[in-house]
Order: C-alpha cells, then sequence, then structure tokens
C-alpha cells in the first residue's frame, strides 16, 4: 500500500493544483517499495516547463490519487470483514485488538471516577468501593483520600452534649440522616466513653475519662478507624483545649500528617504540648500563653495553626511549626451581647457573631479583622438566645436555637435545618464533615 497523503482541500485554495514527486523511504522504513509518494501544491514545484504538462501531470495526478483511494478503502474493508469473522470464530476475549480498546462502560466508569467520585459523601463512597476492584483500589488511594477531603461543601451534622445524659455519652445531630454515614453516633465502637474535642477534616479528637492520666483518640466515625495516642508528658486536666492542626499547605500534604496541638491551664497562664503523627510523640513547648481564659470548646485549625477564643474577648493563636503564639482583639470589641464563634474559611481563621437579628463574618487581616459577609436573619427559629457553632473546611454558618441546628451557606444564601430535635440546655457543639482520612495518618 502506498503511503498517500490527501490533499486538505479545507484549508488550501479550490483552484490549487496538485502534483506527485517521488521521495525516497526511510532507512527505517518496513515496506517493499523503495519510494512514496508525496502530494504537494503546484506552487511549491520548482520545475515548471509549461501549463501543457502541468495539466498532464494533473490529470494523471488526480487519476492515480483517485485509483489508490479506491484501493485502500477496498483492502480496509477487507480487513474489517476479516477480523469480524475470526471475533465470531475464537469470541471476544480471543482478539488482542478489541481487548485494547476502551469500551463505553470503561470510559464512563473512568470519567465517574475522576470527576464524581470526590464530590459524594464518605458514606457513599464506602459502598462504592464494591463496584470493581479498580474502584476499591482508586477510592482507598491516598491520592484520592486527600483530594475528597478538600472537595466537602456542607457539613455532615454536630456532635453535642446533653445536659441529661452522663459526660461520656456524645450526640449526633445530621443535616441528613441518610448521608452521614456513621458507624455510631454515640462512637460506641472505641473501647471506653470519650467525649468530643474538636474535629478537623474528618477526624475527631476525644477525651476518655478514666482516671487522672489524660487520654486522647484519633477518630474517624465514617471508617470506624482509631488509634489511642501515647500519654502526654504533662497533665493537660479534665478540660484540654485540643485542635487536630494539618500540615499545610494541605493540597500539598499527601502524606496527610497531622499534629494535635493542647492548650493546657497552668494557673495564670497557658502551656502548649503538641503530638506529632509523623514521628508518632508529643513535644513541650517553651511558649507561655498569659491570658484570662481559654474556652476549650472554640479550638479551630487554619493556616497551620490553632486558634481559641478566649473570656477576654480575644483570639488566641499558636503556630507548632514556629512555636509562636500571639492574640487579637476580636472584631467587636469588649461587647457582651454578641454571640460569636471561631470558622476557618479557605485557610484563614474568621469570626462568626449575632448581633440582634444580623450575622456578620469577619475574616483576618493582617492584626485586624475586615468584614466580608453580612446577612439579616429571616428568623426561622423565632425568638430566642442564638448560639454560633465553631466550623472549619466548609463555607457554611452553623448555629443553634430554641433547640434547632442550622446551617447558612455563604455561597448560596440557603438554610437547613437538623434532622433532630436537641432540645434546651446541650452544649459542646463540635461541627463535623465527613472524610475518609487514617485515624493514624502516615504512621501506620
Amino acid at each position: 500500500m502506498n503511503n498517500s497523503i490527501s490533499p486538505n482541500h479545507n484549508s488550501e485554495p479550490e483552484d490549487e493544483a496538485w502534483s506527485e514527486i517521488t521521495a525516497p523511504s526511510p532507512p527505517f522504513s518496513d515496506t517493499d517499495d523503495t519510494s512514496s509518494w508525496i502530494l504537494i501544491p503546484q506552487a511549491l514545484e520548482v520545475n515548471d516547463d509549461n501549463n501543457d504538462d502541468d495539466n498532464e501531470e494533473e490529470e494523471d495526478t488526480q487519476s492515480y490519487y483517485s485509483q489508490n483511494l479506491q484501493e485502500e478503502e477496498e483492502e480496509e474493508e477487507e480487513e474489517s470483514s476479516e477480523e469480524l469473522e475470526i471475533m465470531d470464530q475464537k469470541g471476544p476475549s480471543s482478539s488482542s485488538s478489541s481487548s485494547s480498546r476502551p469500551s463505553p462502560e470503561t470510559f464512563i466508569s473512568v470519567l465517574i471516577r475522576e470527576r464524581v467520585l470526590h464530590r459524594l459523601p464518605a458514606k457513599q463512597l464506602l459502598n462504592l468501593r464494591t463496584v470493581s476492584r479498580q474502584w476499591n483500589d482508586f477510592i482507598t488511594s491516598p491520592f484520592f483520600i486527600h483530594s475528597h477531603s478538600q472537595s466537602s461543601i456542607s457539613i455532615s451534622g454536630v456532635f453535642y452534649i446533653r445536659p441529661s445524659a452522663p459526660i461520656n455519652n456524645p450526640s449526633f445531630n445530621p443535616f441528613n440522616k441518610h448521608l452521614h454515614g456513621l458507624q455510631s453516633p454515640e462512637l460506641k465502637f472505641l473501647p471506653e466513653p470519650v467525649a468530643v474535642l474538636s474535629s478537623s477534616r474528618g477526624l475527631l479528637c476525644c477525651q476518655a475519662f478514666s482516671g487522672e492520666t489524660t487520654k486522647y483518640f484519633i477518630v474517624n466515625p465514617v471508617t470506624g478507624s482509631w488509634v489511642l495516642l501515647p500519654p502526654p508528658a504533662n497533665n493537660h486536666g479534665i478540660k484540654p483545649a485540643a485542635v487536630i492542626v494539618f500540615d499545610e499547605p494541605f493540597m500539598f500534604n499527601f502524606a496527610l500528617d497531622y499534629k494535635l496541638v493542647v492548650a493546657y491551664d497552668l494557673g495564670g497562664c497557658y502551656g502548649f504540648e503538641v503530638f506529632r503523627s509523623r514521628e508518632w510523640e508529643w513535644s513541650v513547648s517553651a511558649e507561655l500563653c498569659v491570658t484570662e481564659q481559654i474556652v476549650p470548646e472554640s479550638g479551630v485549625a487554619a493556616g497551620g495553626c490553632a486558634h481559641w477564643r478566649t473570656s477576654m474577648q480575644t483570639v488566641v493563636s499558636y503556630n507548632p511549626e514556629t512555636d509562636e503564639n500571639w492574640d487579637v482583639v476580636w472584631p467587636e470589641s469588649y461587647r457582651e451581647d454578641v454571640s460569636w464563634e471561631l470558622m476557618e474559611i479557605d485557610g484563614k481563621v474568621t469570626c462568626v457573631c449575632v448581633k440582634g437579628d444580623e450575622i456578620c463574618v469577619y475574616g483576618s487581616e493582617g492584626s485586624g479583622w475586615k468584614e466580608v459577609r453580612k446577612r439579616r436573619m429571616m428568623r426561622k427559629w423565632g425568638s430566642g438566645e442564638v448560639k454560633v457553632v465553631r466550623v472549619q473546611e466548609v463555607k457554611e454558618v452553623v448555629v443553634v436555637a430554641n433547640g434547632r441546628v442550622w446551617g447558612w451557606s455563604l455561597e448560596d444564601g440557603k438554610w437547613r435545618e437538623g434532622d433532630w430535635f436537641v432540645g434546651e440546655g446541650c452544649e459542646k457543639f463540635v461541627s463535623f464533615v465527613g472524610s475518609l482520612l487514617h485515624a493514624y495518618g502516615s504512621w501506620g
């Protein structure tokens, strides 16, 4: 078969003539021919004797090209028919060409894995692992787990403590009871009762209440994986301020290592102790923070640092990498008639406050704050006290009012309501976003 290159009539002028020249075959050619036909436009020819010769040459070229094209089409049809006959005789499994071509189902499967799966809740991902071995390997790969943990757009629900229940029995209020996917909302799969201290990227920091020894569990309530951390060097008391901080920038933290930063009361000041999953050991900070009182249940992680609010209406921050701490006054100064809490949005610490019938969101800017969002509430829950809940990883404000949990999206402005009535007097609310992260980081 000749290696003919047809002229592109769409990109060349219609009246431009085409002629044939002979070019030697490349030294690596496996064909028996000693030459290959290449069609070039007449305007590129060097030898141009007369118009009659050109016209005759053009006619010969067109005739030759048409004949070769017809022969090629006939040969391709014969090859296709022969291939179909072989497939009918030996079956589809014996055809190497058919196995090398991806089927429409394979293409759709790859498209779903690459574009859709990371947007699904963690519960659905666990179920989809049974689709095939390829899907299981993909969903359990560190790269996908890392990508999925950055793709959440709303929280799954909130953990809290009921006033009538023992302190070691947490409760969970989901925004969709069919999608939260927790193995046990009360965390009964753990070896002993715990209280939920904080949450970050689908992992919970929990504290056990057995004896005087401080015991910390890192738990993924969706997968049911958990690990008991080694005991810290110091006694953190019964109300430690613990925050799970991931190495930043998180988008490059494929090992998924984390730090547990704990601020504990030393009487008149606070000390810091840090557990690192990569080294699997604790280290005591040389820094001391002089402040009135850190609110233990207020901690969030943002920008690789841990942040808490205090009873002095300030925000205390600690950087475990540089071993530094600092504090700033919150946006509304020293007002006591405002309910406020910390959030993390796009890697920055944020203050959310409710004053009257307004919700105000302030983002950190240098050593101060800047108002980034304000909205008048519709008072779906009627009158009464409104409590703001700390949130991470998603752009959603969560409040508790009149026994109900509400979520307000900062992106589309829509409201959501929790499935259950939490009742009055509940406390220690911890928002939760499901993921597939391992409780032991890269250490395990």
